[in-house]
């Protein structure tokens, strides 16, 4: 399991929402967390330009730029990449790093998350942060690993998606080194 101080200190997470969910662009800087933007618009290059705007504004390296790649998140990646950044595209249902731990990626950041709050981090003042109270996590039965609730039972319960958690959880993600050995 990765320990938090291995984690760089200054991470963006995008959750590209649909319908009437948000998007919500979270910013994580060691230990503080902010929502840095937020709207409403399945509209691609909207997304596009907001998250450009934020990583020119807090010089955000490539590497640490993380969007959700389901739905409409995969039309702002794809069309990031195309643009010469080099983000990295997160589906939470992916496998994670630590399969005998985690029974998905989405567990694993969301545990990671978890810790960083356990260990002193601190959020700006947004209401929107009670969202992560609404993370449940179980052993999956059988098995040993750790799940999440599903985010359609938090709609249900809620009557939302629980974007800014999922944002907040998305600067979490590490992407693997990839190269040729």
């Amino acid at each position: 399991m990765k320990k938090l101080n291995e984690i760089p200190p200054t991470k963006l997470g995008s959750d590209i929402g649909a319908g009437n969910d948000k998007n919500v662009h979270t910013i994580r800087k060691g230990m503080l967390a902010f929502v840095a933007g937020e709207s409403i618009s399945t509209d691609v290059l909207v997304n596009v330009n907001a998250i450009i705007e934020l990583v020119d504004e807090y010089k955000i390296l490539n590497e640490d730029i993380n969007i959700d790649d389901t739905g409409v998140g995969k039309g702002v990646t794809a069309r990031l990449i195309e643009l010469g950044y080099s983000v990295n595209k997160v589906e939470f249902g992916s496998k994670a790093t630590d399969v005998e731990t985690y029974h998905n990626l989405k567990a694993e950041i969301f545990w990671l998350a978890g810790l960083w709050i356990k260990e002193g981090g601190q959020f700006c003042e947004d209401e929107n942060w009670m969202q992560m109270s609404w993370i449940k996590y179980k052993q999956q039965s059988g098995e040993k690993r750790i799940i999440i609730k599903d985010k359609q039972l938090m709609r249900k319960e809620y009557g939302k998606s629980p974007d800014y958690a999922d944002s907040f959880a998305l600067t979490f993600y590490d992407a693997p080194f990839v190269g040729i050995l």
